[in-house]
């Protein structure tokens, strides 16, 4: 049986399925380092249009994660398009993630909630700024 891939990266697990994409671990072939990849669905009820415009919020919210340039986020590796798979590429997270901390009751530190405030507004101005979202 092939293997599956994300672009060039050979998918080793899936971690979760989510309406328009999901999240995999995969592997650099030329390095063997582990990543974690995610990639968009596109649902082929949609018209060709809508399908476009998903791929294209996709990619800008990839580039505003990009500009950004924080520690509060995972480094993102790559981000391509290989037929009609559109996906991205980070580093895998080291330690606990945000959402694990929060869902075990804890608080962030006001000087890292603030970082991390301060990293959204910045990734958020880039999507205001090509009209995705309110």
């Amino acid at each position: 049986m092939a293997q599956e891939l994300l672009g060039h990266y050979e998918i080793l697990q899936q971690l979760r399925v989510e309406p328009l994409g999901r999240v995999v671990t995969c592997r650099e072939p030329d390095s063997g380092r582990e990543l974690l990849g995610k990639e968009l669905f596109l649902p082929r009820h949609l018209t060709e249009g809508a399908r476009q415009e998903l791929a294209f919020n996709f990619r800008l919210a990839l580039r505003a994660l990009e500009e950004a340039h924080s520690p509060d986020f995972v480094p993102l590796v790559q981000w391509g398009q290989e037929g009609e798979q559109h996906y991205a590429i980070f580093a895998l997270p080291e330690g606990e993630t945000l959402a694990e901390s929060l869902g075990q009751g804890r608080r962030l530190p006001p000087a890292e909630a603030l970082s991390l405030v301060r990293t959204c507004a910045a990734a958020l101005q880039v999507l205001q700024e090509n009209q995705v979202g309110p």
